[in-house]
């Protein structure tokens, strides 16, 4: 995983973690911090007067504070916008020393926003991971019925590979927004609401089961380069027919598998809780 770096008084810290303190004041902290797993590397540094942490902006309040034995990398206390104290220590979140970067399009799903994530969902969804575990369903449910099975079990992964990495990531980048009338903008940091990440994605995954797409996908692969650049009239013939009955049986099978997955693809993407 790829971690942002920033400097702070001649060291290198990499996330950052937000370290709930309590709702009481500074002078009244008495309560232990609630930790999350984070990074076991350690950097002390200057606090600056405001951070964005994840999606948060935060505000120092006082420096010279103790926290180390709260498990803090630095000694400052900083309050969120929602009146809760908190500390730092080195996480899996992005920080900004400031929070400029929090405009009005960081949880809006613009234009802009919508193509990445879109673009987002195709990487997933083409990714060697998971074209494995769908070749994996794909032989298991259609292969003991081939006529034959062994050469099924061998080519059948690899065309369904084929065709995913051909129509996926285009129906990603179309499919999470009604790009006709989302609006334009751009924020240097998109975190949407979770709940609405969620709905989106899994509205996007529901339309996999459109007969209408399926039919003009499974035109365009027949008809085009696809099967097209087969070798033979007779390879070709065949990848006609395995595209005809592929793409009505798989896709629908995608959309029936557990929709765990879109809860961690939005995390991912930075999601947070309204």
């Amino acid at each position: 995983t790829p971690y942002l770096t920033l400097k702070l008084q001649n060291c290198w810290c990499r996330r950052e973690y937000s370290l709930p303190v309590s709702n009481l004041p500074v002078s009244s902290m008495n309560k232990a911090f609630l930790f999350a797993a984070s990074l076991p590397y350690f950097c002390q540094g200057v606090c600056p007067p405001e951070k964005t942490v994840g999606a948060t902006c935060y505000t120092r309040l006082e420096t010279g504070v103790d926290t180390s034995h709260y498990g803090c990398d630095e000694p400052c206390l900083y309050r969120s916008q929602e009146g809760r104290n908190f500390c730092f220590k080195s996480g899996g979140l992005n920080v900004t020393e400031s929070c400029s970067s929090l405009d009005t399009n960081r949880h809006a799903w613009t234009c802009e926003n919508c193509r990445n994530t879109g673009a987002a969902l195709g990487s997933l969804l083409t990714s060697d991971e998971t074209l494995a575990g769908i070749g994996q369903l794909l032989t298991a449910s259609l292969c003991p019925q081939a006529e034959n099975a062994e050469e099924c079990w061998g080519s059948l992964p690899g065309f369904w590979a084929a065709i995913a990495r051909i129509i996926l990531p285009e129906y990603g980048e179309q499919n999470v927004c009604d790009m006709e009338t989302c609006q334009e903008g751009e924020a240097e940091v998109f975190s949407p609401y979770c709940e609405e990440c969620i709905a989106r994605i899994n509205a996007a995954t529901d339309v996999l089961g459109n007969e209408d797409l399926i039919a003009g996908w499974v035109t365009t692969l027949k008809d085009g380069p696809f099967c097209s650049a087969a070798l033979t009239l007779a390879d070709k013939l065949k990848c006609q027919g395995m595209v005809t009955l592929l793409l009505p049986a798989v896709l629908p099978m995608l959309i029936n598998q557990d929709r765990k997955w879109v809860t961690d693809f939005c995390n991912y993407q930075g999601c947070v809780q309204i």
